[in-house]
């Protein structure tokens, strides 16, 4: 089996003790003065092999991050200083909205007017929630999960009218996300007792299941792909129809076998059953519609004008998706050699979101904001490197493509992370001949990559016309 080890990740082990605060005398009577309670959680006796301060350099409120993530020294020193900055993304977003509803994680720093409460928005719900699974204060990401599961995200909403609720506005992997994340906190409890948010959370997508192909479909702007071959090719240009799309079902998936493995902690055998035959049920269908075994690659349905169900043929950055949450087969490894070819997905500062060779290939990219027909969005290439470590790690071994690719595209990704002049900074997307970005902003959605804490940069600027449209 071949390993994807390239970047190493070193727990940070740190010591904390509380002290007293000075006075110029004992008092005379009386117990002791207590410490200043440490708003910061215990980090547990072990050894240093790294000095954490000269990671954080310029970083407002070390203690945080010496308290909260993992260290890490890496050889390559942009892949090391963006991981670093990706933190501090994380944490700047990270928003205290009072003692009821606690912790929640934006998406912008100032928001919009499609956003749940808080400016809280769940496109990028679950990249949050599987990039924070490190942190070791538990409180942000237990709040932030209530609050989708059962808090203020379950409020109605209108701004998609097809969604119940702000849980649902967008595509949300919400079970897969938070099943990852106890898996490293070890704090199954907390996930056990979401069992049943969790199950309401899937069975409120049922409206977007079609029974006739046992697929669930999704909008592309209501799956965070607006203005996209899948959207261009419909009569709504901007967010186009119902598409049966890899990404939705890959979703679903995961979740469905995150929901059995929880119930099955919890000796709930029955809904463990039910659930595993919903993911083994979609993961047949998926490969019966939207494989392409001609293209070799994931495809979408657009469900307009289209009885036949005939598959969408332009390949798009989505098509990696089913590696993430384990929906491909091992045979299907053949499409990742267009992520290698120059006619493909390949590009110096890629890779692009659709493949080079389609006519919808940047064909409207200049035209401004929140085009996905070409340009490079990091939060399309952190989906992309957890397939494929999925792929490498998981999978038997192939010849389509290795460990050495994954690192050439992890280190395209770490670059897209800065500016021309060499400044991180967060990225909305990236023109992919040259290293110059189409929009930058103030403001990052975050993302994951597998085994590496904190990669992110789903970017997305608070576009005019994009608000309009809703």
């Amino acid at each position: 089996m071949r390993q994807t080890g390239l970047v190493a990740v070193v727990a940070a082990v740190l010591t904390a003790a509380a002290t007293a605060a000075p006075g110029a005398a004992a008092p005379p009577e009386g117990p002791p003065p207590l410490a200043a309670a440490s708003p910061y959680p215990t980090v547990g006796a072990g050894t240093h092999f790294l000095d954490h301060r000269r990671y954080l350099t310029g970083y407002a409120e070390p203690a945080w991050y010496e308290a909260n993530i993992p260290f890490v020294d890496l050889p390559d020193q942009q892949i090391q200083d963006v991981y670093y900055y990706r933190w501090r993304v994380w944490k700047e977003h990270l928003r205290y909205t009072g003692p009821t509803d606690g912790w929640v994680l934006t998406e912008f720093l100032d928001c919009c007017g499609y956003a749940a409460p808080y400016q809280a928005i769940n496109a990028a719900a679950g990249h949050h929630v599987t990039e924070g699974r490190w942190v070791r204060d538990r409180s942000y990401l237990n709040d932030y999960l209530t609050f989708w599961l059962t808090g203020p995200g379950q409020r109605p909403q209108t701004v998609n009218p097809e969604a119940p609720d702000w849980a649902h506005e967008y595509s949300f992997w919400a079970a897969t996300a938070a099943y990852h994340r106890a898996q490293v906190t070890g704090d199954f409890a907390f996930l056990q007792r979401l069992q049943d948010a969790l199950i309401a959370q899937y069975r409120d997508w049922d409206n977007h299941f079609d029974p006739e192909l046992g697929l669930y479909w999704q909008r592309p702007v209501w799956d965070s792909k607006e203005l996209s071959p899948a959207s261009y090719a419909s009569s709504d240009h901007f967010g186009g129809v119902h598409t049966f799309r890899p990404s939705i079902n890959a979703y679903q998936y995961g979740d469905a076998l995150a929901i059995s493995a929880i119930a099955r902690r919890n000796g709930d055998e029955k809904v463990a059953a039910e659930y595993a035959g919903r993911a083994a049920a979609l993961k047949a269908n998926a490969h019966r519609w939207l494989w392409d075994p001609e293209a070799k690659f994931w495809l979408d349905i657009v469900d307009e004008n289209n009885p036949t169900h005939e598959r969408q043929q332009v390949r798009t950055e989505v098509g990696f998706i089913p590696w993430q949450f384990g929906l491909a087969e091992p045979a299907d490894s053949v499409a990742w050699r267009q992520l290698l070819d120059p006619q493909g997905f390949a590009s110096a500062y890629g890779p692009t979101t659709v493949e080079r060779r389609s006519p919808y290939f940047m064909s409207e990219a200049a035209q401004g904001c929140c085009h996905w027909d070409g340009p490079s969005w990091p939060y399309s290439t952190s989906q992309a490197l957890t397939g494929l470590a999925n792929l490498l790690d998981d999978q038997p071994a192939q010849d389509d493509i290795g460990r050495d690719d994954y690192y050439a595209l992890l280190r395209t990704y770490a670059l897209t992370q800065y500016r021309d002049a060499g400044r991180t900074s967060p990225r909305h997307t990236t023109r992919t001949r040259n290293a110059g970005s189409t929009t930058d902003t103030r403001t990052a959605r975050t993302t994951s990559i597998r085994r590496t804490p904190t990669w992110s940069s789903r970017v997305c600027s608070a576009c005019a016309h994009r608000t309009a449209a809703r």
